[in-house]
Formats: structure tokens, sequence, C-alpha cells
């Protein structure tokens, strides 16, 4: 339903709205806030995204920064790989965990994108979390030359360039 609310200018904004007034519980709230990046219709609608994120100091994109790494993404399929028994698979579990991969390339890489466009105006105190997500994308593809990865890179090290001057 997120997905389908925006194709049409607006309509994600007002039915998130909505549904905050009514209180709605953890997992529909999620799963609406997370959905955008899992359809090329997020393309058209980054600017309606940016406005609802931006808004009471980032209040909801903190929220969409954990709960997309919480919910869309997968134990690393190398690691899972490496399983010999099941008294080291305990250990090997959790790593695989940590080292978690998207679950979706392309919506991970649409929200990617995203971030990296308005990294600017993202607040200090978020960008760690940002960081976080960034490794998930990292995590699967640091072994792998491609863009996004460079951006990623890029941007960090604006960051850290910006961090040591202050």
């Amino acid at each position: 339903m997120a997905q389908e609310a925006l194709t049409d200018d607006g309509r994600w904004s007002a039915d998130t709205a909505r549904w905050r007034a009514r209180i709605c519980g953890g997992n529909g709230r999620r799963e609406w806030l997370t959905a955008p990046p899992f359809t090329p219709a997020f393309e058209h609608a980054k600017a309606e995204f940016a406005a609802l994120q931006k808004a009471d100091d980032f209040a909801l994109f903190e929220k969409v920064l954990v709960w997309f790494q919480a919910q869309h993404t997968i134990p690393s399929p190398y690691v899972l790989g490496t399983i010999k028994s099941p008294v080291e698979g305990m250990d090997n579990l959790s790593v695989a965990d940590m080292l978690g991969w998207p679950s979706d390339f392309r919506a991970w890489g649409r929200l990617i994108d995203w971030i990296i466009s308005e990294a600017d105006a993202i607040p200090v105190r978020l960008i760690a979390k940002v960081l976080e997500v960034f490794d998930v994308w990292q995590n699967a593809l640091s072994g792998h030359k491609n863009g996004r990865s460079k951006a990623i890179l890029q941007l960090a090290n604006a960051w850290l360039m910006r961090f040591e001057k202050r």
C-alpha cells in the first residue's frame, strides 16, 4: 500500500500523517516507512520522501535507518556457507548476522543513493546510524568495484575531513 501511495503526489505523506495520528502498531509502521525504496516509483517520490524524513529534526529518518537495516538485512550467505558443524555454527550464525547483506540490492541501492544525495542535510547525530546502513552494503560488495561503494567511501572521507576540521 505504501509503494502504491507513492504513485500519487502527496498521498504517501498524507497517509503517513493519518497512521501517525492513529498510532498504528509497530510492524505496520515499520513496513510503511521502509517500503518506498522497494519500488521504482521511489525515484519520482524522492522529494516527498525527503520532506517527511527531514521533518521534526529527522525523527522519522532515524527510525527508517534502524528499521530498514533490521527488517531488510539477511545473514551473510558467505559466512553461512562456511558453517561446518552445529557447535561451530553457533558462532558463525552470529557472525553471519553481524556481516549481514541487503535482502534486496535494488531497494538498498535506492535508499543509499537517496542518503548520499541528502548527505549535507543529515545531522551529525545520525551519521553513525547512516554508516551502519552503509556497512550492510559494504559487507556484500566491498570486494567488487561499484559506483555506490565508491560514493560511500567518498562521503565517509568527506565526513572525516569535516570532523577533523572542527
